[in-house]
């Protein structure tokens, strides 16, 4: 009930009072200063001083920036939520790695992220790639054991190698 350290005139500085219904048109108002005309029913109880103190202040923290949200390849551990909510300056449960079927290829470190005051950014993404496809290759079968006439060095599986191979003659 600060606003009767605001009132001017006699009420100003009032002992604060109190209904859980309200006070006033509605109801809206929890509270007034004693003395009050929006005091229209017996309160349900007044401050014995005249000294405002609040109790229970949140505390406000700083959260890291998840800059890392959004990148392909990455998994995070716990979760994505848990990184989202990491407290700047403290010990943050988030880590991060390549996702299944993926490798680390540079970029960023694996591992545990979190932030400072001083720079609310977590550290740049891992890059994590799925490992690139290689082509299935036949190689020379060894001269040692066939007759190879026409053989092309390592022959693709959908390309055209024509491969004349027969036994040697013992």
């Amino acid at each position: 009930c600060l606003s009767s350290k605001q009132l001017d005139g006699e009420l100003q500085g009032s002992m604060c009072c109190w209904h859980s219904g309200g006070f006033g048109f509605g109801g809206t108002q929890k509270c007034a200063p004693k003395g009050s005309n929006l005091i229209s029913q017996e309160p349900e109880a007044c401050t014995s001083n005249l000294l405002a103190k609040w109790q229970g202040l949140p505390e406000c923290k700083q959260t890291c920036n998840n800059v890392l949200r959004g990148e392909s390849g990455i998994k995070f551990m716990p979760s994505l939520d848990a990184c989202n909510h990491c407290i700047a300056g403290e010990t943050c449960d988030c880590e991060v790695s390549c996702a299944e079927g993926t490798s680390y290829s540079g970029g960023g470190p694996l591992g545990k992220r979190s932030c400072k005051l001083e720079n609310l950014d977590f550290e740049p993404a891992p890059l994590c790639a799925a490992p690139p496809e290689t082509p299935l290759v036949c190689e020379t079968p060894s001269k040692d054991a066939f007759n190879l006439e026409h053989c092309q060095k390592n022959c693709e599986v959908d390309g055209i190698c024509q491969c004349k191979i027969s036994c040697q003659e013992q």
